[in-house]
């Protein structure tokens, strides 16, 4: 399968470009071209439904109120690759990491909280392939650090700092 993707041009720039997101390897990414290209009009929602990471619900006669597992419906194969995955991406992706630690701070298990970074991988890896632009971390960060270089250091003076102070009263 890599000497195929090697083969053709575009798939060549989709699975370099799939590699830029952190915790995405050679494999991880031969699995979401497999996706792509086998379900080409697939929304990202779509895909997560495919591998069988999306929530549902279990109810059955009097039990209401059972916690929502993930569907399992779809790709075997492909869901544990992206678990995997999820485990690096869950350490070295500055945004995966940080929602992360948000469910896990917010009372989540910690094999919950991996499965939400599996199936948050799966969507961001989907977008880049989609928008054919390699990963460059939160948006935010990148535009606020162009920003700063452009404008470079600024000084504050003593009466800006006390409006600071009085407004974060």
């Amino acid at each position: 399968m890599v000497q195929f993707v090697l083969e053709e041009e575009q798939l060549c720039q989709d699975y370099q470009l799939l590699q830029t997101i952190p915790g995405v390897g050679p494999l991880t990414a031969i699995v979401l071209l497999y996706l792509e290209l086998t379900y080409p009009e697939a929304n990202s929602q779509q895909m997560v439904a495919l591998v069988g990471l999306d929530p549902r619900e279990r109810q059955s006669g009097s039990s209401l109120n059972k916690p929502k597992r993930i569907s399992k419906n779809g790709d075997a194969m492909a869901r544990r690759t992206f678990f995997l995955a999820s485990l690096t991406a869950g350490r070295l992706n500055e945004p995966l990491a940080a929602f992360k630690q948000r469910l896990v701070a917010a009372g989540k298990p910690k094999k919950v909280a991996q499965v939400a970074v599996a199936r948050k991988l799966l969507r961001q890896a989907h977008a880049i392939y989609r928008t054919k632009r390699p990963f460059h971390g939160t948006p935010e960060r990148t535009a606020l650090a162009d920003l700063s270089r452009m404008v470079g250091e600024v000084e504050v003076d003593d009466e800006v700092r006390g409006l600071d102070m009085a407004y974060s009263i």
